[in-house]
């Protein structure tokens, strides 16, 4: 069985131990669906970790910062190859209903290998690109099991601003934050926001601009680094202009929902 080729393979092996993090640091939407499928420990901490240095790997890419995505990948490639020999043939219980189980893994496969060609030859804008679809690829393995209606997302939305806003509260310029990794997993919500299915077409217009909007603030809160005072100040207003943008499109959608309710 082929698996990344024999050169990647080499690297592979040689790359730094695998990084596992707290459950906090990965997205939400993962976090919903570990709270509806109960896997087993090593499953969990896998889609975790995996997840997590996805994200690092973005922020990396994000920032164009080459020597922390080589740091990153290696990470990531570690996650995800004893994610991958532990389960392509075997798919844990939750999963082995899935025909495309196979096909997905391959394909999460793939983008890693040409993410660490583009990373190795300095190509990082090209690298980053093509992180988006490798990222799409592996949520695309639990993302259709979650029994999430657009209410929950917009709650977690709401919960996940604050989480920045009470984080940039008491940050100092220069410390170490989250702040990148909140406001990717921002991202990733805006973007399961926009994917629920309506036939108001006015109402899908509204909220495709809003979820582009929390897109490009998200992006810019990636890029941010909190090192200085004006950095944070920056930071700090952005975040709260998107929480009452946020507030006011949330405020419209239940007036449209409550004459819906009344006819």
């Amino acid at each position: 069985m082929k698996i990344f080729g024999p050169i990647a393979a080499v690297l592979f092996f040689l790359c730094a131990p695998v990084f596992v993090t707290s459950s906090d640091a990965c997205t939400d939407v993962l976090n919903a669906f570990l709270s509806v499928e109960k896997l087993n420990e090593k499953v969990r901490d896998s889609l975790i970790a995996i997840n997590t240095t996805f994200q690092r790997l973005d922020v990396a890419l994000s920032r164009k910062e080459h020597k922390a995505s080589q740091t990153e990948i290696g990470k990531l490639i570690d996650c995800y190859f004893d994610f991958y020999l532990s389960y392509f043939q075997n798919p844990p219980a939750q999963f082995i209903d899935d025909p495309k189980w196979q096909q997905k893994l391959t394909d999460v496969n793939s983008g890693i290998k040409t993410i660490l060609k583009l990373i190795n030859t300095g190509q990082l804008e090209t690298a980053h690109a093509q992180l988006e679809s490798a990222y799409k690829s592996f949520s695309a393995i639990y993302i259709d099991r979650i029994p999430m209606q657009e209410q929950n997302v917009i709650e977690l939305i709401q919960a996940r601003i604050s989480t920045i806003e009470i984080e940039l509260s008491t940050i100092k310029p220069g410390s170490t934050s989250e702040i990148a990794i909140h406001a990717n997993n921002l991202k990733s919500l805006a973007e399961r926001f926009d994917a629920f299915e309506t036939n108001d077409d006015a109402y899908k217009r509204r909220r495709a601009e809003l979820a582009a909007h929390i897109a490009a603030r998200s992006n810019f809160m990636v890029i941010t680094r909190p090192d200085t005072t004006a950095a944070c100040e920056l930071l700090k207003s952005e975040t709260a202009a998107l929480k009452a943008t946020f507030e006011v499109f949330i405020n419209s959608r239940k007036k449209m929902l409550d004459k819906e309710w009344f006819k």
